[in-house]
């Protein structure tokens, strides 16, 4: 049994300030505020220090000089401890477009790299792409970046083996509303991605089985004017739907803190969720 002192204790809906924690054996027993010690207990004193859950990074590419999609189970490990030894204890480790003997060899080191031990909880596989708008494609490689079709994809969901737990692609893309109503159904969790969807295809995507947006701002489109026409976009949907959860990257680079701000004026913070889109120079 531990029991950590001095500590400002993130708890869900407020922070404690010179707050206690008593744990054992991995589970949370009792959290307060003030001083609090019990017997034959390992006190740990925080100092002051923030002391909060895990993190759980929904959408993470590598870290600690390694990307997963480096081709090796070593790799990935070394990308998930980095991330694990900065608070991360949840990880789904994401791919990128790419060819499909990469993205294959992924699925195969993924399985072998949950076998392993001191590594954060690995759920499963979140594939970013290679379902996505060409002009949308960011830091994707263009090389790679398709429309989806059934055989692809089932091809794909054969090969994982149940390892996938979310998809990123662009809902308007040919095939996307099938594939997202074939799988949904497999508990994936489809978000829309790189995309440039208008608010009449978002609701489409909605009814299809879409729940989420991938790094709200980067890589989807904004309000166009079309003779004389507004059509929204996928980010200004994302304000208005209140269905549709959000993913930002919050490092005051991507998206500047007023917008930071912005976002959580406009959106449910419930529905807001921070993921690092880390690659390989995270930790670094």
């Amino acid at each position: 049994m531990k029991v950590f002192i001095n500590a400002k204790l993130l708890l869900p809906l407020s922070l404690v300030e010179d707050g206690y924690l008593i744990e054992d054996r991995g589970k949370i027993l009792h959290t307060g505020h003030g001083q609090k010690n019990h017997d034959n207990a390992e006190i740990i004193d925080c100092h002051g220090l923030y002391l909060s859950p895990g993190f759980v990074d929904l959408h993470c590419h590598g870290g600690g000089g390694h990307d997963f999609m480096d081709g090796t189970v070593e790799a990935m490990a070394e990308a998930a401890r980095t991330h694990l030894s900065f608070g991360t204890t949840t990880i789904l480790p994401t791919s990128l477009a790419s060819s499909d003997h990469d993205l294959f060899r992924l699925i195969g080191n993924f399985n072998e790299l949950k076998k392993l031990k001191d590594l954060p909880c690995l759920p499963g596989l979140h594939l970013e792409g290679p379902y996505f708008a060409l002009e949308q494609a960011g830091a994707q490689n263009t090389a790679y970046i398709r429309a989806p079709t059934k055989e692809h994809y089932a091809k794909i969901m054969d090969a994982a083996g149940g390892s996938i737990i979310r998809w990123s692609l662009a809902p308007e893309l040919e095939g996307a509303l099938d594939m997202a109503r074939d799988l949904s159904k497999e508990g994936i969790l489809f978000s829309i991605a790189h995309s440039n969807a208008v608010y009449e295809e978002v609701l489409a995507a909605l009814d299809a089985g879409f729940s989420h947006v991938t790094h709200l701002y980067s890589g989807m489109s904004t309000i166009t004017r079309r003779q004389g026409n507004r059509f929204l976009g996928v980010i200004e949907s994302a304000y208005l739907l209140d269905s549709l959860s959000v993913e930002i990257i919050a490092d005051g680079i991507h998206l500047p803190p007023p917008l930071l701000k912005l976002i959580v004026k406009c959106k449910n913070n419930d529905d807001i969720c921070v993921g690092s889109d880390s690659r390989r120079g995270g930790g670094q």
